[in-house]
């Protein structure tokens, strides 16, 4: 029985934290009138709606952030997030870099960012925003990213879970689009280290993959939905391999990590 196991590879995150949001403002083109009124059109069409049910002064508070790069009090992250109008991929890493977050913030929207932000999956930038994570956080593949004491790379039992049952409801709903779509090198990577007893028997990795040959026998898929589930065949080996990695690590009475 194998028990030598490859560790997954690790970084370590170094902020900047002397980044605040008085340095970020320029993001907010505030003087330009075409561009203050489409923000403002924006708030009013998509981000008012996903906060309808919040306190009055909550919206208010989200409005001034998202229209003028306001923050005068504390919100969750999610929001803040989601709510900056990046202009590049290098806006978006001193964003999450700065001291608009602390370790655990930034744990938080690094760890869930694929679902964190699904609400706001109507915007027009969604896509954009998701593709330039996948570029700079899950292209390299899985790496454990700590910063100080607080781990900043997802979990990997619970980030396979949602990969397979958010896989398995957009091929079912024939979605067009879906962040997943794009991570399935990373899944590779990431699966093996997936072996935390009481969540992995969740992971309905049998029923995606017969899933897959069914949706490639039946031949409607297209798109972006058709390269997923054409891509998803063809790792097919290497999904099940890694996979095995897990159970191997638990017949050798490995304990997963704390996720």
């Amino acid at each position: 029985m194998n028990t030598n196991f490859p560790e997954a590879p690790t970084a370590v995150n170094t902020p900047d934290m002397s980044i605040t949001l008085a340095d970020l403002s320029y993001l907010w083109q505030v003087d330009d009138a075409k561009w203050l009124a489409q923000r403002k059109a924006d708030w009013l069409t998509y981000i008012k709606p996903v906060f309808k049910d919040h306190p009055k002064a909550e919206q208010k508070l989200l409005q001034q952030y998202f229209i003028f790069g306001i923050k005068k009090e504390y919100y969750p992250e999610g929001a803040w997030f989601f709510l900056t109008p990046y202009d590049s991929v290098e806006s978006f890493i001193k964003v999450i870099n700065s001291s608009l977050f602390g370790p655990h913030e930034r744990g938080n929207v690094l760890s869930w960012f694929l679902t964190l932000f699904k609400r706001f999956d109507h915007c027009p930038w969604y896509q954009r925003y998701l593709m330039m994570y996948i570029d700079v956080y899950l292209r390299d593949g899985f790496t454990v990213v700590t910063e100080k004491d607080q781990k900043l790379s997802p979990s990997p039992t619970v980030w396979c879970l949602d990969f397979v049952s958010d896989s398995i409801t957009a091929i079912n709903e024939n979605e067009n689009w879906s962040p997943f779509y794009f991570c399935v090198d990373y899944f590779v990577s990431i699966l093996p280290f997936a072996f935390r007893a009481k969540r992995r028997p969740d992971i309905e990795l049998t029923q995606l993959m017969q899933l897959v040959d069914e949706k490639l026998q039946q031949g409607d898929l297209t798109g972006d939905l058709l390269n997923f589930v054409a891509t998803l065949k063809a790792r097919e080996k290497d999904i099940l391999a890694a996979w095995d990695i897990g159970e191997q690590k638990i017949a050798a009475g490995m304990k997963a990590p704390r996720e």
